[in-house]
């Protein structure tokens, strides 16, 4: 019978494929620790962040570049912020080709 371990999930009672959803719950349980650990490294850098869900921290994350996804979010974290504006395409393209 062939295995279907994945690396580092050697250790379930059976690697047989019977035993498959055992090892991705397993690596799903893993996965979602190393989320977590991820996320709590950015609230200790940014402690602001706790006062996001995991689901906001992480949109927020994934669209550091887009104002208009991050700004709804950012009322949570800072009081009496005003709207963020991002500056026009042409700018935005003129000092992204601009030599550092």
């Amino acid at each position: 019978m062939p295995k279907c371990t994945l690396t580092g999930f050697e250790d379930s009672p059976d690697s047989s494929c019977t035993h498959t959803k055992y090892i991705t719950e397993r690596h799903l349980d893993y996965m979602q620790e190393q989320l977590e650990d991820y996320l709590e490294s950015k609230r200790t850098a940014f402690p602001r962040f706790y006062f996001l869900s995991n689901d906001e921290l992480l949109e927020i994350l994934a669209e550091t570049r887009n104002v208009q996804a991050v700004q709804p979010h950012m009322m949570k974290c800072l009081d009496a912020t005003p709207p963020l504006h991002s500056p026009p395409q042409h700018e935005r393209s003129a000092r992204s080709a601009a030599p550092q």
